[in-house]
């Protein structure tokens, strides 16, 4: 008897990871291009720069291996070991600091002081964005190498299937400006159209959690309002009153009437 119990909770509890990891790899990044396979959305730094260097090794390997020249393969192979470099010193961190990137078509994808950090991977005229959450990778972001709208809709829904939603940017409905695939795993796929501000798409997958957690946290704070540089509100503050000469106290001289100190900010009423 005990043993017909647990060969069924054995089965059931295969049956419940099978069904997790279909779900999975749904939405998975690797279903569009299987160069990103085993790209562990939930794990850590290290683990993502080892399938990021694999990348790039597998796409020097079969240049060098088509190369007969010497001095080409010696060559593309320290092309590889430069750009492998590059990624794994990549490192931005989103800390509050004024940077680039918040008036970038990244805007909308962190939050100042929210722990979040990012890698940076350039191939050709595509870029990735790999970001990350208290160390934890969450999502990827990226400008395709082709930036055309209707090849990355016809690619993505050939693959995934057909849209959970979509936004048109056009009365028409003919311009696709927002699709978005949300199946029962934890991945969520969208593609947003910036053609006019950036002459490109972006493509983007997440984690559901984490993602909602970072976009809530943007929607709170654009309804909070923009937080005043300090720098700027010093300069809008009054100056502090001129100090009496210590001479002129000493003698008791007295103040002149419009040099008397005023209370900072306030306006005497007529």
């Amino acid at each position: 008897m005990k043993r017909a119990c647990w060969t069924v909770l054995a089965a059931v509890l295969v049956s419940f990871l099978s069904i997790g990891a279909f779900a999975q790899e749904a939405l998975h990044p690797s279903k569009l291009d299987p160069t990103w396979k085993g790209l562990p959305f939930g794990g850590t730094r290290d683990q993502v720069l080892e399938v990021l260097s694999r990348r790039i090794q597998d796409r020097y390997g079969a240049m060098i291996r088509d190369t007969l020249d010497v001095r080409d393969r010696d060559r593309l192979s320290r092309d590889m070991q430069k750009e492998i470099g590059d990624v794994q010193s990549s490192h931005i961190v989103f800390d509050g600091a004024q940077t680039g990137w918040n008036v970038s078509i990244l805007r909308d994808e962190f939050v100042p002081g929210m722990g979040i950090e990012m890698i940076l991977v350039r191939e050709g005229n595509a870029r990735y964005f790999l970001f990350f959450k208290g160390g934890v990778f969450f999502k990827l972001v990226t400008t395709p190498q082709d930036p055309s709208r209707d090849t990355a809709i016809t690619s993505l829904s050939f693959t995934y299937g057909k849209p959970s939603r979509v936004e048109y940017s056009d009365a028409k409905k003919i311009h696709v400006g927002l699709a978005e695939w949300d199946q029962a795993g934890p991945l969520v796929l969208s593609m947003n159209d910036f053609t006019k501000s950036f002459q490109t798409v972006m493509i983007r997958w997440a984690l559901k959690t984490q993602d909602q957690a970072v976009r809530a946290e943007l929607k709170k704070r654009a309804a909070d309002g923009p937080a005043l540089n300090p720098l700027i509100k010093e300069a809008q503050e009054a100056p502090e009153a001129e100090a009496r000469d210590p001479a002129d106290e000493m003698i008791g001289k007295p103040v002149d009437a419009d040099k008397k100190p005023a209370g900072r900010g306030k306006t005497k009423r007529k």
